[in-house]
């Protein structure tokens, strides 16, 4: 384990743990995120998620965007046949909502299984990924997908100045190494890895800043 400021990194696997108590505005996120909808950078961003499910899951499969906020990546794929839900823990989420499908604020209400589950600039904010992940997995259908795009610590030796490191916000990054190795023990095995979304999104002028990867359930 090497210790810097605000932050420690496994040497093994490359997980980051931020020093730090994450806060979240759920609802600040989610009316950025509405006033984005239409947007050049939405549609590039969203566009590129919808490609990313469409090479690994068919077209009227049910799909679960786990933290949807309003509903941006929803309303793109549900153009494509896919019958869509969302969980956002915001509750404005449902009355600002760009999708037709709806959203659940509560995981409670979420019914069923998914052939594949979402979860883009997510998973990076849990602060107890083994609850969230076990409850992800019970989610899951058979053969079900799930996909996740998170910052990249692996992109540079030193993250202090690392663009996605933000210690008010989240909680974890994950290397591909690391995220591997803890979705195996739920029986999700590796599939798929890309920085696509980096490539669009050039924070901190890296293209390689955001991993996503797909899993496939065993």
């Amino acid at each position: 384990m090497v210790e810097k400021t605000g932050y420690s990194r496994c040497l093994d696997c490359g997980l980051v743990r931020i020093h730090a108590s994450t806060t979240h505005d759920l609802d600040d996120y989610t009316r950025q995120y509405r006033s984005l909808f239409g947007s050049d950078l939405e549609v590039r961003i969203n566009v590129n998620r919808v490609a990313t499910v469409m090479k690994f899951v068919e077209t009227g499969k049910r799909v679960l965007d786990f933290g949807c906020s309003c509903g941006s990546f929803l309303a793109r794929l549900e153009q494509y046949g896919y019958k869509c839900e969302g969980y956002e823990p915001s509750k404005i989420a449902p009355d600002n909502k760009t999708c037709v499908a709806p959203i659940h604020t509560n995981t409670e209400d979420i019914e069923g299984k998914f052939d594949c589950i979402t979860l883009f600039d997510v998973f990076e904010h849990l602060e107890n990924p083994v609850e969230a992940t076990h409850l992800l997995r019970s989610l899951l259908a058979p053969g079900g997908h799930l996909i996740i795009i998170t910052p990249n610590p692996e992109c540079r030796e030193d993250l202090e100045n690392f663009y996605h490191l933000k210690p008010s916000e989240h909680a974890y990054l994950w290397s591909l190494g690391s995220l591997t190795k803890f979705m195996r023990g739920y029986e999700l095995m590796y599939e798929y890895d890309d920085f696509s979304e980096g490539q669009i999104r050039r924070n901190a002028g890296s293209s390689d800043t955001l991993l996503a990867v797909v899993f496939i359930a065993s």
